[in-house]
């Protein structure tokens, strides 16, 4: 079996899905899978890429790595997404671990790292220190650290399950480094950290669905519903708690980002607008996707 034929049967299966694999999305969940049959057969690791794929079309597929497509398409046939399958998602610069125990990091969520990056640089003073809440993977926290040299993090999270993957995602990326500390929170609560000194901006994509019919049935299956539901079904009950705590931790020229879900951006403009300076921010669709609040002075 050539790379070629290799290729060939995984789309044929997943074109044989049904409602459960979007049909435009066959040929690249196709060549992922096989590529990262090819790695976890061989322990190649990032080296083997897509590219590569195409320059070995005719070239045998190796039989050790043909195991892992087999179990792949099983498990992607039930719905669970690829992420969770091979261990590991893309985000912005670098390439995360992942677990049941957190979500996926998303594209759209690049658009809040993004915005808060351009929007920190523009500052005269670059930032010394931030707070991130519900760090899941922690992406959001390396990829700020890799940007600013000065930056410390903190990041909370009440999963244990996800502070380990974040300490694994901190070693993997960051090494030893101290500038990313991670604390344990309570389930629902906000509470932010008594600080030395007070920090330069809050980051966050909190969760902010309202009930289970706000969500595709693959998300609410197989997606942490710590990480996606609300408390008590109020959709804006982190965004409204953490604006009140940030009063006592954030600069008074601070910022808070959040991600926002599209459908409530005019709520959540209005929220932001009682407590300080308040803009949306659009993701590559066009949606609001990120409000961006800078701290009143005298706030």
């Amino acid at each position: 079996m050539t790379f070629e034929d290799a290729l060939r049967a995984v789309q044929e299966r997943l074109r044989s899905a049904g409602s459960v694999i979007d049909p435009e999305l066959v040929e690249t969940e196709s060549e992922q899978i096989l590529i990262a049959a090819f790695r976890a057969g061989t322990g190649r690791g990032k080296s083997f890429g897509r590219n590569d794929l195409y320059v070995r079309v005719m070239e045998p597929f190796p039989r050790e790595a043909r195991a892992f497509i087999t179990d792949y398409l099983e498990r992607r046939l039930n719905g669970e997404p690829l992420a969770y399958i091979f261990g590991f998602q893309a985000f912005l610069y670098h390439e995360y671990l992942v677990s049941s125990d957190t979500l996926i990091p998303r594209q759209e969520t690049e658009t809040l790292v993004f915005e808060a990056m351009q929007t920190l640089k523009r500052e005269s003073v670059q930032p010394k220190l931030g707070l991130e809440f519900g760090i899941g993977t922690g992406c959001l926290s390396i990829e700020l650290i890799k940007m600013f040299p000065d930056l410390k993090m903190i990041g909370l999270e009440c999963s244990s399950g996800a502070i380990a993957m974040a300490e694994k995602n901190r070693e993997k990326i960051l090494g030893s480094s101290e500038r990313f500390e991670i604390r344990t929170s309570t389930e629902g609560q906000v509470k932010l950290p008594d600080l030395i000194e007070r920090c330069d901006f809050i980051i966050s994509n909190p969760p902010y669905l309202s009930s289970k019919d706000e969500m595709q049935e693959g998300v609410w299956k197989f997606e942490p519903h710590l990480a996606l539901l609300a408390p008590q079904g109020d959709a804006l009950f982190f965004y409204r708690h953490l604006l009140e705590e940030s009063a006592r931790v954030l600069k008074s020229d601070g910022f808070v980002f959040f991600e926002i879900p599209h459908e409530r951006a005019d709520e959540l403009l209005r929220l932001g607008s009682d407590w300080g300076e308040a803009d949306l921010l659009d993701d590559l669709t066009g949606r609001p996707r990120v409000l961006r609040v800078k701290r009143r002075m005298n706030g």
